[in-house]
This record gives structure tokens, C-alpha cells and sequence, in this order.
């Protein structure tokens, strides 16, 4: 019942040390480690490799640039455990992770999956939100009820950070390079490929929340990803015929919408602006059945004249946002 930690690691020199400690300190010592250099600039490399010197779990690979989805495609093809989990270079994991998912396996034997969750911490690793967490267990092999949870669940259903994965998922998968929400758009593929899914509500993963990535800082144009990744679960839910949480992405495309546009505008981008305006279009009106409140009348404003959408972002704008016209 091996496992195999996948470490994507660029450029992370000031913080690679903080992921690996808590990985070799973990309470379960048998399970395999692989730092994935992509390329680094900086002195990452070289502390991976001082790492490999110093314990016998751990691998280095050293590749070319070529993206966090590039890594971990390589971590997964270099691991040796029949199960994988995936730690960024930047965060870390409890020290009783291993423990408690292998524990989990020990009585789910033929569990494809285990969904837990994260804590989001300071750059101290102080907690960022007082939340509990019950430790309950719930098996699911139901299709229909493992896409629901994507929606139930939030933010943590969405990161490829929050699971253990039999290895042998990705026999056929692989992440998609060259895009940011990655996670996310092999989420919608892993949950097809699993039959049976652990739903495991512990926090075992350190989100370390700091300015600056792509996703948390302001409007770049990658950001357009997440169409193509709200795309991808819309085609697989319409083959499935689950027309409510068809509605549900549909519903986040619409806020998508809203967000990005008013970043956009902030950042002085008009075209891209334009340009996101366009995806408006793609979302039926039947949406706003999803919709309630303040949402419902903004949809379907915007959705009858797009200059609704400017005086939506001009009203964001009073309301105490600094943006430029």
C-alpha cells in the first residue's frame, strides 16, 4: 500500500525546505517522495538533490520548463506507489497525513479515491479561517453523487492537492499543459475514471496563501482559462444528462463572467474585457433558475444588453473598488 508524494518544484528555494521537512516528519514514515525539478533558476535543484543525499525516499527528476502540469505528468510517471498525492513546492502537508490516509485505505482496500481537504494558513502557518473538521467517512460510488459533491464541497473538490489517487487513473489521464486551473479540469475526468470515492472530511494539506500567483493576483489574461475548463465539465455533465448541475456550471461561467470582466477593467484591459463580455452568450437563459437575489437581476440585465455588464462594473467600481475606465 505504497505512496508516492509528487513535489513539483520552481523556483521555491525560500520555501522548499519548509514542503520536504514536513513530508520526511510525517508520522508514517513508508511512502516514497518525488521533487520534480522543472527547470528552477534558483538553488531549488540543488537543494532536492541534497535532500536525495541525505534520505532514501526521496527521487529527484530534473526536466526542462515546462509548467506544474509538465511536473507533476513526470512525478507520475517516475512514482513506484500504487497510490499518488500531489504536494506544490510552496505548501505542506499535517504531520499525520500518510497516517490517516493510509488508516482510510486499510478499510477501503479497492477505493479508487480519497477526498479530504486544506487549511489555509499564513506565511507563520497560522490558520487564516477558524474552521473545525469532523473526521467523518463517507464511501460513494454513486456517479451522480460525486459530481454533486463537486459543487457541495467548494474549493478543495477542485484542487488536485485534496486527493489520493490509485495510480492507475492516470494509466489513461494526464494533466493538461499549458493552462492554469489544471486541477480542475482533471477533476472532471478523475471522478469518471473512479468507482469508488472516500469522502474524507480532515484537513491534511497546508495551503500557504501569499501574494502573487497567477490565481490569487490581478487580471492577466491565462485567466481565460477557466472557460476552457468550465467547457470541459459542461460537455462531460451533458453526456451524463445531469441537467441541474449542467445549470450549476453554467451559473459559474456567469460569475466567471462578472469577475473577470471587472478585473479586467480594473487592469486597464478593454479588449480583454470585450473579449470575456463574449462569453455571456455561451450561458442559456435558463441559468437564472440557479440564481436568486441580486445574481438573478444581473443576469438577466446583462444578458438582455450587454451594456448592463459596463454599469455592473461601474457599479462595482463606486462600491469601493479602485478601477481605471
Amino acid at each position: 500500500m505504497k505512496i508516492s508524494i509528487i513535489v513539483p518544484v520552481f523556483n521555491v528555494e525560500e520555501y522548499i525546505d519548509l514542503c520536504v521537512s514536513s513530508l520526511l516528519n510525517q508520522t508514517d514514515t513508508d511512502f516514497e517522495i518525488v521533487l520534480v525539478d522543472d527547470g528552477s533558476t534558483d538553488k531549488s535543484g540543488k537543494i532536492c538533490d541534497e535532500y536525495k543525499d541525505k534520505d532514501n525516499r526521496i527521487k529527484v527528476v530534473h526536466k526542462k520548463n515546462g509548467g506544474l502540469s509538465s511536473a507533476r505528468n513526470e512525478g507520475i510517471h517516475n512514482a513506484d506507489g500504487e497510490y499518488v498525492m500531489f504536494v506544490d513546492g510552496d505548501d505542506a502537508l499535517v504531520s499525520d497525513a500518510v497516517e490517516k490516509l493510509k488508516s482510510v485505505l486499510s478499510d477501503n482496500k479497492d477505493a479508487d479515491l480519497i477526498q479530504y481537504t486544506y487549511k489555509e494558513v499564513d506565511k507563520s502557518g497560522n490558520p487564516i479561517y477558524d474552521v473545525s473538521y469532523s473526521g467523518k467517512i463517507e464511501v460513494v460510488t454513486d456517479e451522480r453523487e460525486k459530481y454533486i459533491r463537486l459543487y457541495s464541497i467548494g474549493g478543495a473538490a477542485a484542487s488536485a492537492c485534496t486527493k489520493l489517487c490509485r495510480k492507475s487513473l492516470f494509466d489513461n489521464l494526464s494533466f493538461k499543459e499549458g493552462i492554469i486551473h489544471e486541477d480542475e479540469y482533471i477533476v472532471t475526468d478523475i471522478l469518471s475514471a473512479s468507482n469508488k470515492v472516500i469522502y474524507y472530511d480532515a484537513a491534511l494539506y497546508l495551503y500557504y496563501f501569499r501574494e502573487g500567483s497567477i490565481i490569487t493576483s490581478k487580471y492577466s489574461p491565462k485567466k481565460k482559462d477557466i472557460f476552457f475548463v468550465i467547457d470541459r465539465r459542461i460537455s462531460v455533465l451533458k453526456e451524463k444528462g445531469y441537467k441541474e448541475l449542467l445549470l450549476r456550471e453554467y451559473e459559474k461561467r456567469f460569475y466567471s463572467v462578472l469577475k473577470l470582466y471587472v478585473e479586467a477593467r480594473n487592469s486597464g484591459e478593454k479588449k480583454e474585457a470585450e473579449e470575456i463580455a463574449k462569453e455571456l452568450e455561451k450561458v442559456p437563459f435558463e441559468t437564472k433558475e440557479c440564481l436568486s437575489g441580486k445574481g438573478k437581476y444581473i443576469f438577466i440585465l446583462t444578458k438582455k444588453n450587454k451594456v448592463f455588464l459596463k454599469l455592473y462594473y461601474f457599479l462595482k467600481t463606486l462600491g469601493g473598488k479602485n478601477g481605471r475606465q
